[in-house]
């Protein structure tokens, strides 16, 4: 009789978000429903336009300092609660997946140097390994590393891509990173495009104008064993490019993806006990998602819901940001309410969760749609 090897968990986290500091602490937020709303002013705008966002609280106010002090905290907390030896950290592989990577931190040097009157270009490089380099070198971390920058699923291809190299037996860990502070450009950039609410995010809702963003770090060990909450497993999942069109997602393809990853862990959609759906409040991404699911479902679609109008869309950071929650309710026996939803869209004809419900034991589908057509869904089972 052939034994099984234990099951692809997450060994440690740490998570930095609009709820807090601390995942116990954020999942706690999470489901009393606090949530707080910032503002950034794009003064380079005629007339200047004040946003809403949902920002970290805490942290040094420097651009140039903030990202860095906020990843080595939340980097710092899940190597400690993994526990591994500085042989096994060695050997440790880092995915990491973010939108804006360190954009931030250019645009405070930017500005810093304009307020010198000095010349500010050229600016030190920003790009996709940059982050990815600096963490391994600061924690000794030798193994390979990828920077995954697809849109809103990036961070979720990044758990994806680890749960395969566990699997498959090419690395026993990685340090997947989920990254993304709030910048001018990202805000600007949704403005432009017409996407962006004035106010609240209310995914779902027929009255839904626009995501709001907000801004988050999460870090998180992934390897064989019980994990942070035994008796849950990161099951497997399926990624796919979506060239329907270069913006808007299509229910067919959503309804192609999701089916596709109940499939690589050879689960029936009539098992499914619930969904974290994307939900980022624009009105053509939760409509395609909703009959996207309807096309998956039938008439009984499950139980789902949306993390966004407590923590804001966190772009490349949110595969990995609203996962380690949803699991750690999933974990206290809880799905979350959709906070922000009032009335049933009939071109969706779906209500999300309105107040917190219970988690049975099963299977659950974690939803990430990218922006650009890049689609992402991921399994977790809670097994007791």
């Amino acid at each position: 009789m052939s034994v099984q090897p234990p099951a692809t968990a997450v060994l440690g986290a740490g998570l930095a978000c609009a709820l807090g500091h601390g995942l116990e602490a954020c999942t706690d937020a999470l489901l009393e429903g606090r949530r707080s709303v910032d503002h950034i002013t794009l003064d380079t705008l005629d007339p200047p336009l004040n946003l809403p966002c949902h920002r970290i609280p805490g942290g040094p106010s420097s651009p140039t300092e903030r990202l860095y002090a906020l990843l080595d905290e939340v980097v710092q907390t899940a190597l400690d609660a993994a526990g591994l030896r500085d042989a096994e950290r060695g050997r440790m592989g880092i995915l990491l997946g973010s939108t804006s990577m360190d954009i931030s931190v250019s645009e405070g040097l930017y500005a810093q140097a304009l307020d010198r009157d000095e010349d500010a270009m050229p600016l030190a490089l920003s790009g996709y390994g940059n982050l990815a380099t600096r963490v391994a070198e600061r924690f000794g971390i030798h193994g390979p590393d990828f920077s995954f920058n697809t849109a809103c699923s990036s961070a979720a291809n990044a758990l994806l891509y680890a749960q395969r190299l566990i699997e498959g037996g090419v690395l026993d860990h990685v340090l997947v990173l989920g990254v993304e502070m709030l910048n001018r450009l990202s805000l600007a950039g949704f403005h432009s495009l017409m996407l962006y609410a004035p106010d609240a995010a209310r995914p779902f809702d027929v009255s839904r104008n626009g995501l709001v963003l907000g801004e988050a770090l999460s870090a998180a060990v992934i390897g064989r064993g019980d994990g942070v909450w035994p008796g849950l497993r990161l099951r497997g999942g399926a990624t796919g490019c979506d060239t329907t069109s270069s913006t808007n997602a299509t229910p067919g393809h959503i309804a192609a993806i999701m089916r596709e990853t109940l499939a690589d862990v050879g689960c029936d959609p009539s098992a499914v006990a619930g969904i974290k759906a994307h939900g980022t409040s624009t009105p053509s991404n939760d409509l395609a998602e909703g009959q996207g699911m309807r096309e998956l479902f039938g008439r009984e679609v499950p139980p789902f819901t949306s993390l966004k109008p407590q923590l804001g869309h966190t772009l490349g950071a949110c595969g990995l940001v609203e996962t380690l929650l949803f699991m750690a309710c999933v974990a206290r026996g809880s799905l979350p309410a959709t906070r922000g939803f009032a009335e049933v869209d009939p071109e969706i004809a779906l209500a999300p969760l309105n107040t917190v419900q219970h988690a049975p034991v099963g299977v659950y589908l974690l939803n990430y749609f990218g922006f650009g057509g890049n689609n992402c869904s991921l399994v977790v089972e809670r097994t007791a």
